[in-house]
């Protein structure tokens, strides 16, 4: 776990808790219930049913629920999801839930939970405090500093130096293309950091290659997502013992559905994000996208999380700034509020204890001979 990134997240975390004020307005549900449950009269439940209302509602716009999977990992090891957001939601229900018959063991339970959010609250401000005062940080000085994360299990490249090598070579290769076609540098991506636990690698990016990666990630994993309904789909018709005719037509349904759903989001990439056509280049490069995408997917399936971050620095805009500079600021602003929203999306995929995609392993190809024009 990398400190810098730590004291970022911790930061965020702080700032949602002082934003929303999670301290308070525990107390007052806490409250709220306890009076409902030693004055059991309609007043008293009208106003927990409100306040509880209230408390959900507030939660449901936390930041915290749109972290990238780099912080959400962090925030599993601290055992810290149950504390913010729809984790918070969540683990009070539960303890409602499962204490229906015996209400008074409720309140005391809510009130236990809600000593440990503090003690959490409490503790990530301050160690966030004390590790600024170290000058620990993860340092992002421009509002250009966008980042590409890529983390994989280590069984992805075989826990080995060779593996992990070959694996670093693809990411580069593919992170290059995603940068041609949105016309910025084709160099290899400064490193920003890699952590250890499952190997995770931070890059730069520039804005444009950001928002063409943001949107092929979301895309992939919406596609994903659909081949899983497809696989338990086909899985519930094996149990059933249907006709193997129909088991090979469905699979044959699954890998035709990957790949027009990769060639699609190739055509949409491409006509969005390309930013200087080059007739003598785009074929080519419409291939090495599609050879991109599909590493993205094949990775995914494997266990491995994308994510793009914009920068801790918001943009920020002087009253008397021109008016194409407004626009620039207003296009950037939207870029990160569309960046966060894409990031969630990764939180919809399962656990992927096993791959599902019949993809092969990405190689050392260089693309893929592009569709013939009509």
């Amino acid at each position: 776990m990398d400190t810098g990134r730590l004291n970022s997240l911790l930061s965020h975390i702080a700032d949602e808790v002082k934003t929303l004020g999670l301290t308070a307005q525990l107390q007052k549900f806490h409250q709220a219930f306890s009076q409902s449950v030693t004055q059991p009269n309609q007043p008293m439940s009208t106003a927990f049913i409100s306040t509880r209302a209230a408390l959900w509602e507030l939660l449901a716009s936390a930041a915290s629920d749109q972290f990238p999977p780099s912080y959400r990992k962090m925030m599993d090891k601290m055992n810290a999801t149950r504390f913010l957001g729809k984790g918070l939601r969540t683990s009070l229900e539960e303890i409602l839930a499962e204490n229906t018959m015996t209400p008074g063991q409720a309140v005391e339970q809510v009130a236990e939970f809600n000593k440990k959010a503090q003690a959490f609250y409490t503790l990530a401000d301050s160690t966030h405090s004390n590790l600024k005062q170290l000058k620990i940080e993860y340092s992002v000085t421009s509002e250009e500093e966008y980042e590409i994360g890529a983390l994989f299990p280590a069984d992805l490249f075989k826990n080995n130096v060779e593996g992990l090598e070959q694996e670093l070579h693809l990411l580069d290769r593919h992170l290059r293309t995603f940068g041609e076609m949105a016309g910025q540098d084709t160099r290899s991506p400064t490193i920003r950091v890699v952590a250890s636990g499952t190997i995770e690698v931070f890059v730069n990016a520039l804005p444009d290659v950001a928002a063409a990666i943001g949107d092929a990630i979301e895309k992939i994993v919406l596609v994903y997502l659909s081949i899983l309904q497809i696989r338990q789909l086909r899985d519930a018709v094996k149990k059933k013992q249907m006709p193997d005719e129909l088991v090979k037509l469905m699979d044959k349904h699954e890998k035709d559905t990957i790949s027009a759903e990769i060639d699609k989001i190739a055509d949409e990439i491409f006509e969005k994000h390309r930013k200087k056509a080059e007739k003598h280049r785009d074929k080519e490069l419409r291939g090495r996208l599609i050879v991109a995408l599909k590493y993205i997917a094949k990775r995914l399936d494997g266990g491995a999380d994308f994510e793009v971050t914009p920068p801790s620095v918001e943009p920020e805009i002087a009253a008397d700034a021109a008016d194409d500079a407004k626009t620039k600021h207003q296009e950037r602003e939207e870029l990160h509020k569309t960046l966060r929203l894409r990031g969630a999306a990764m939180m919809q995929l399962p656990m992927r204890e096993q791959p599902i995609l019949a993809l092969p392993e990405p190689g050392d190809e260089q693309g893929e001979e592009p569709k013939p024009e009509p």
